[in-house]
């Protein structure tokens, strides 16, 4: 089949490495001049990892990712530890797959070269770049530019982020909504880290680190080898106006979010350069993913809020599903598969991470209490974890996509209950 994929940030890229597995013609439309990434660290869970190694990525990404020893969560008050899962050889042992944490940047080269290199003998997959989409023909399967050109395919894919072009022919109009919090990321080296005794545990640790207070949060973990500090903070803030990753106006900002937060933290951003800040948009889910010959993945179709650091995992397992149901000798049945195997889940996921951010946010008071003890009792427990770290797309789907695994078929009550 020739495919069009519109979008060639992560999605698109990972989409289009596992369609080319299955001897597709892919072309890629990408509306910056070359494909690039930006933003911060990138938390990937072992159902992450296990579609990385699947897209023949893994390899290429894990000299620069970083596997903590273990996610520890923190008081925003004094730093006390609430509880604390082993991580590293723990999460490998239970899910077959490492949990890493890695630049934004280093994820989209490694699927860059994965996807333009030929020592696979697949072939590269075509980028065509400066290719901003302006309409969506979803009966031909023609895809119109800005610049007057269109391209026509057999099936379009709509991996063009929270604000994409396609989703309209898939779900109608809708725009995303500012959902209340922002975010400010900083990034530290850690050689300046690790000469002050009072900070120099958050490097010698490796630790991921979540630490809770009244309206917001604060994650800290290596990166980059270990030669960063990544620091993301989320509040409940009112819109500073940025949707944007580039944004590098965070400083004040941040420094009046956590002034009353405990004194190493704050001290920690100190040491921080620049601090980027971005405003956090949602959309509601929909009820479909494919019409015609036109089908969406990733936050096109699901944007995930950062609470359960799932957005780029669930975006991967997008990938692989597609590309294991989409053999191209029945494609409205397989493309109806794609959609049974990833609906539910991703409804899941996104109604699970905004109820985590209130968990996360909570003020002072019983509620917080209560949530502190239960993390202190299953604090080293994956069971509320396995339902969405377990890759969902394995077993191997059969030929033609018919036989799915047992994860697509689960109703939202038992996946709900499980967590």
């Amino acid at each position: 089949m020739d495919i069009t994929i519109v979008g060639g940030g992560i999605g698109g890229l990972a989409a289009a490495i596992a369609l080319r597995a299955r001897g597709h013609r892919v072309t890629i439309l990408e509306q910056s001049a070359v494909p690039a990434e930006v933003g911060a660290a990138v938390g990937l869970a072992p159902n992450a990892t296990a579609a990385l190694a699947e897209l023949g990525v893994a390899d290429l990404l894990a000299h620069r990712a970083v596997a903590p020893q273990a996610w520890t969560r923190r008081r925003w008050t004094d730093g006390a530890e609430l509880g604390s899962l082993p991580l590293a050889d723990a999460v490998h042992a239970e899910f077959g797959h490492p949990f890493w944490m890695a630049h934004r940047v280093h994820l989209h080269q490694a699927l860059l070269a994965r996807a333009t290199g030929d020592a696979s003998g697949e072939g590269s997959i075509r980028i065509v770049g400066g290719a901003r989409v302006s309409g969506i023909d979803g009966g031909t399967g023609t895809v119109s530019t800005t610049s007057g050109d269109s391209y026509r395919a057999d099936l379009v894919v709509g991996a063009d982020g929270i604000r994409s072009t396609v989703r309209a022919a898939v779900a109608g109009p809708d725009n995303p909504v500012f959902s209340g919090n922002i975010a400010v990321r900083a990034q530290i080296a850690t050689s300046h880290i690790v000469e002050d005794p009072e900070l120099r545990s958050f490097v010698t640790d490796n630790c991921l680190e979540t630490w809770m207070g009244p309206g917001g949060h604060i994650v800290n973990s290596l990166i980059e080898s270990g030669r960063l500090l990544n620091v993301t903070a989320c509040f409940d803030a009112p819109a500073t106006g940025t949707d944007s990753w580039f944004s590098d106006e965070g400083s004040d900002l941040l420094t009046e979010l956590i002034q009353d937060w405990h004194r190493p933290l704050r001290r920690l951003v100190g040491l921080a350069g620049s601090i980027g800040r971005w405003d956090l948009y949602d959309r509601d889910p929909i009820p479909r993913l494919v019409r015609d010959r036109v089908v969406l993945l990733g936050d096109a179709a699901h944007p995930v809020l950062p609470y359960l650091g799932q957005g780029a995992a669930q975006t991967l397992e997008d990938a692989v599903v597609l590309g294991r149901c989409l053999e191209g000798r029945d494609v409205p049945t397989e493309l109806r598969l794609y959609q049974a195997a990833r609906l539910e889940r991703t409804h899941v996921v996104q109604q699970r991470s905004r109820d985590n951010r209130d968990a996360l946010h909570l003020p002072d008071g019983p509620a917080q209490a209560a949530r502190d003890a239960a993390f202190a009792e299953g604090g080293a427990d994956f069971q509320v974890l396995r339902w969405l770290w377990s890759p969902s797309f394995a077993p191997t789907v059969a030929s033609g996509g018919r036989h799915l695994p047992d994860t697509a078929t689960r109703s939202v009550a038992s996946l709900s209950r499980e967590s």
